[in-house]
């Protein structure tokens, strides 16, 4: 193998994020395809800790908007044959709750 030098020059650098964005615009293309349903992705940002608020008021309020959104979504089944609701609503909303209040 040979010994490579790898010269960057101004001109490279723009080319190269010209090419960082293109390549990441079509991977966020190709997410918003397969994930067509926004507040989805959305509302699992509760799941980041590091998105929590720090002021114990407002976090028991917070994100409850995307909880009910998630509930709404994993509810039911997605399968023809299956028609029984997957998840009890009413307890994953008392959990939140206790949790946020755990975490806090």
């Amino acid at each position: 193998m040979g010994t490579h030098q790898l010269i960057l020059t101004e001109n490279c650098e723009n080319e190269l994020m010209v090419d960082i964005f293109r390549f990441t615009s079509s991977v966020i293309l190709e997410i918003q395809k397969k994930f067509p349903v926004h507040l989805l992705l959305n509302a699992m940002q509760i799941l980041n800790l590091k998105e929590w608020l720090r002021n114990k008021e407002e976090l028991l309020k917070f994100e409850d908007v995307e909880l009910e959104e998630l509930i709404r979504f994993y509810k039911k089944s997605y399968l023809s044959n299956y028609s029984i609701l997957i998840i009890d609503s009413e307890n994953i909303r008392n959990e939140w709750y206790f949790f946020k209040k755990i975490v806090y």
